[in-house]
């Protein structure tokens, strides 16, 4: 599910990267190229520390505290990144026709993943084996197809704003929700806890995002809009408004 609602966002970017092309705008096409990583390595990251933080929760409510299935999201939901930076890649190269080299790059990244899974379960003996081979493979393939990608397009990635400053802002929200999931499941049960710890967790790392200015607004408008830009505008200004409150509460205290 979480690969589905990030790549659905792919469809607009493919069609303004092929416009973009045409137009044979060198500046702009590694604009575009950035902005799609960037979206794809930002939200990819809240879906994987979410699963990852509330995995106990998710089992314990829709699965029947299936052990296998709780490990199987703590350290698989990376895989939600993986595939999704994979499938990003590949449509950038796509949309310039290098489908050779994309063939190329899936058949070693299926090659890697058949060899590392037949060496990883012989010496674990565990179904999770097939998940850390997949992890692996997956890397691999898109470590290849990213330098490729980078060398091809001649990209200048900001790596602060496109990897760094999402990684604190996720690793702050995952903290709080995984805090809240601690304390508060034996209290609400783990159905509510779920529901809070996405709720919470998101809005949390929007606001992270926005206050960093992780997305400038014609990165927001690229992926969103216009209306997208006003609402992110408005999530900053009413969680500006919040912390200045609670200071305020704080030191009248």
């Amino acid at each position: 599910i979480p690969v589905l609602l990030i790549s659905a966002r792919y469809y607009l970017l493919y069609s303004r990267l092929i416009s973009v092309i045409r137009n044979k705008d060198a500046r702009m096409i590694r604009e575009h190229i950035q902005t799609g990583i960037q979206y794809t390595w930002s939200i990819s990251l809240l879906f994987v520390v979410l699963y990852a933080a509330l995995a106990p929760q998710i089992t314990d409510a829709f699965f029947a505290k299936d052990m296998l299935l709780k490990n199987m999201l703590q350290y698989g939901s990376v895989l939600i990144l993986l595939v999704t930076m994979l499938a990003y890649s590949f449509l950038v190269n796509v949309a310039h026709g290098r489908k050779l080299e994309c063939s190329i790059a899936m058949i070693i990244t299926l090659i890697l993943h058949i060899f590392i899974n037949r060496s990883m379960f012989n010496k674990l003996q565990k179904p999770e084996a097939i998940l850390y081979a997949a992890c692996i493979s997956l890397g691999i393939g898109i470590l290849l197809l990213a330098f490729y990608t980078i060398f091809m397009y001649g990209l200048r990635i900001e790596y602060i704003y496109v990897f760094i400053l999402p990684l604190i802002c996720v690793g702050v929200a995952g903290v709080v929700v995984l805090l809240m999931a601690k304390y508060m499941t034996p209290h609400i049960g783990s159905t509510l806890c779920c529901i809070i710890g996405f709720i919470l967790g998101t809005v949390l790392y929007t606001a992270g995002l926005s206050l960093c200015r992780v997305f400038s607004d014609i990165e927001i408008e690229r992926l969103y809009g216009p209306i997208g830009r006003k609402l992110f505008s408005l999530i900053l200004y009413f969680f500006s408004i919040g912390i200045i409150f609670s200071l305020i509460s704080w030191f009248g205290a």
